[in-house]
């Protein structure tokens, strides 16, 4: 088998999360650091939930927290 072109190689590196060794591709950058591909989801699955999904959760939260402020006492029957 050939050698494969000038900047083509595969790169080698250890995973930043596992530390299992890691060709790049299939493994991917992320932020910088070598990442097999199911740490590298993981991570952006957990940036998506910190970034995104927790905002919007606290923002609902929030949005309930007054409305139950402002109901006022229950009549009993």
């Amino acid at each position: 088998m050939p050698r494969p072109t000038f900047g083509q190689a595969k790169e080698r590196g250890f995973c930043a999360s596992c530390g299992d060794m890691v060709m790049v591709p299939p493994g991917v950058y992320y932020r910088g650091d070598i990442y097999c591909k199911g740490c590298a989801r993981l991570l952006v699955q957990q940036d998506f939930d910190e970034e995104v999904t927790e905002p919007y959760m606290d923002a609902v939260e929030d949005s309930l927290q007054s409305l139950m402020e402002n109901m006022g006492p229950m009549s009993e029957g």
